[in-house]
């Protein structure tokens, strides 16, 4: 059950890309996308949006092995996963198919828990609220944080959380004052910005700069040899993960 649910959240991750870039029902050129990055971009969204579908759907075929066939909570079940099919092409009722399939999906007698999978344990991140300048770049690295820290390679997790904290507070300087802190003082540290935006009385969360001199921790001691090893724990890096999430959505709520 936790596999489908995982998927399904990948689902609407998915959805919302492809609604947000319009891609859906159109024909992207596959010619044109090798040296059109717009269009290679286009192309990566309506496949990703494929791929949830098929994802869902597969795993939704095993759940409802599980259940009793004859069972009317059963057959609507399969029913709904036969219309997420149908609509691939017609994001708006995406959603709401999700939302159905995941209700429908509760109320399905299982005759025995299924086996355990690597996607039960996976860590799924939920898109924060972001201008438009940095949403592309933000949402690529978050799924990439995704990745690394579901293939286990929790310190590759914990420095891409520094880009994206150095992203959005970039972003978030700009915002205030209407200047690119990169242009009148490159190379500035995160923690002098931290210290610029608390001036411009911008409300951060206490725990920012020890976050902050955590995910540096790990960037020295991934890069220097001399130092000696430093890996966080699953748990800590997971904590990371949650803050910076967390972090980057208080920025931009």
């Amino acid at each position: 059950m936790e596999d489908f649910t995982t998927k399904l959240a990948k689902l609407r991750q998915a959805i919302d890309q492809a609604q947000h870039h319009d891609v859906a029902g159109r024909v992207l050129d596959e010619e044109k996308s090798l040296y059109d990055y717009k269009e290679r971009k286009l192309i990566y969204y309506k496949n990703s949006l494929e791929t949830a579908i098929r994802d869902v759907y597969a795993t939704g075929i095993q759940l409802s092995n599980q259940a009793n066939l004859a069972d009317q909570a059963t057959i609507e079940f399969l029913s709904l996963l036969k219309r997420l099919q149908l609509n691939k092409e017609n994001t708006a009722s995406l959603l709401p198919l999700s939302d159905q399939l995941e209700k429908q999906a509760s109320k399905l007698h299982l005759s025995r828990p299924i086996p355990k999978s690597r996607a039960e344990r996976e860590l799924v991140i939920k898109e924060p609220k972001l201008p438009g300048e940095i949403r592309d770049d933000l949402i690529a690295d978050l799924q990439e944080v995704e990745k690394c820290f579901n293939a286990g390679c929790y310190r590759s997790a914990v420095i891409l959380c520094g880009r994206v904290l150095e992203t959005a507070l970039h972003r978030k300087y700009y915002d205030v004052t209407g200047r690119d802190v990169l242009e009148t003082q490159p190379g500035i540290g995160l923690g002098t910005l931290i210290a610029k935006l608390a001036e411009k009385n911008v409300q951060l969360d206490p725990g920012l700069t020890q976050q902050i001199h955590l995910i540096n921790q790990v960037r020295v001691y991934s890069v220097h040899k001399k130092q000696s090893a430093f890996a966080p724990t699953k748990d800590q890096t997971h904590a990371m993960v949650l803050f910076t999430v967390d972090v980057v959505n208080k920025l931009f709520r």
